[in-house]
Order: structure tokens, then sequence, then C-alpha cells
């Protein structure tokens, strides 16, 4: 799914991978990415050089991305949040200080349709993004968006009732204005490429 995201005409990517591949994909389409991590702690704002300090007048764009690494970046330990103290760090200084994020990320947190892939509901990663960052922000403003959820027969708890489960994330996400597509992360990129393609 990444050739296919970084193929799309986006001028941005927010992901909680610690590691580069989208950079990496966006590169072998023919983009310039630039790669910004969230400051979450006090120390990396003198670790690591922000783009928007180095070329104030940066606006991602189609052609150069911003891709943002929510939960830090391998380059620089220092910026990963990888333990649940880290976590609740993290969700807590960027629930306070909306200068952890960068002006154009909030921004896009609130004005901007998200596609959330890959993620699974009781991992902490997805809690802290959809928990913490984009349900907390203004959803009435946000176009709609789209959260990328595993077919119900892929569940693991047989106890459950599907139809249940399906009712419930639906009206969960919808809250926050988000629907819900009934796939994996795989299939949804092929959908979404040969629409984006026609």
């Amino acid at each position: 799914p990444l050739f296919i995201l970084a193929s799309l005409p986006l001028p941005m990517y927010i992901t909680t991978s610690y590691y580069d591949f989208m950079e990496r994909a966006l590169i072998d389409v023919g983009k310039k990415p630039r790669t910004e991590v969230c400051y979450w702690h006090d120390e990396l704002l003198t670790d690591i050089p922000s783009v928007f300090e180095e070329d104030p007048d940066y606006e991602p764009t189609e052609e150069e991305p911003l891709v943002f690494h929510l939960n830090g970046l391998d380059q620089y330990p220092a910026s990963l949040v990888l333990t649940e103290d880290d976590f609740l760090d993290f969700l807590i200084r960027v629930s306070q200080d909306m200068e952890a994020l960068p002006r154009r990320v909030a921004q896009a947190l609130v004005d901007s349709s998200l596609l959330m892939l890959g993620y699974q509901l009781e991992d902490w990663n997805f809690k802290v993004m959809f928990r913490g960052l984009i349900k907390s922000k203004r959803a009435s403003r946000r176009r709609l968006s789209l959260a990328i959820q595993y077919t119900l027969e892929d569940a693991a708890d047989e106890a459950l009732d599907p139809r249940d489960v399906e009712d419930y994330l639906e009206k969960y996400f919808g809250k926050a204005n988000f629907d819900i597509y009934w796939g994996n992360p795989q299939a949804f990129a092929q959908e979404l490429w040969e629409e984006w393609d026609q």
C-alpha cells in the first residue's frame, strides 16, 4: 500500500511508523519528501531541526510532501514514543501544548479528510492517534474521513455478534466524522488507486 499511497497527489502523510518507509516510497515515485517529528518533550526542540525552522516558507505540496512521524523516527532515538509511559507523556504534551505539532499538521488534523490504515483498536498507536488527537479536535470542521477496519470474519472473539460490533464501531467513529471501510488496507489501497486513476 505504501507505493499506492505515495503515488496519490497528497501534500502530507502523518505516520506512527518509526521508520522512513513512506519517504522511500515517495522518492521511488519521483517526489521530494521532507521529514518532521513530533516535539513531544523539550529535549527534542534543541536536538532535532524542524523543516519549518530551516525553511519558514515551506508549504507541503504533492511534489514536496511532508511526512510527519507522530511517534518519532529511528534516526532520532530520543524522539521515539515506545513505552506506555511515553504514550501518556506524549498524549499529555500534545493535548496541552499544540506547539508540539507544527501548525500545518495541527490544521490538517482539524480541516482535512483523514485516512487511517493498519491500526488495531487495542493498539496504543491507535488510541493516542484517534482519541487524543483526532477525536478531540473539531470533527464538525473536518471533511468525511475513513478508517480501515479488518473484516469481522477475521475477528478472534466469536462470542461477539459481528453486527453488534459493526454497529458500535460505526457509531463510535461516526461521532468524529469517520466512515469505516470493512476490509484490509491492501484491498482498500488498491480500490483507492483504481478510483483515482480513472
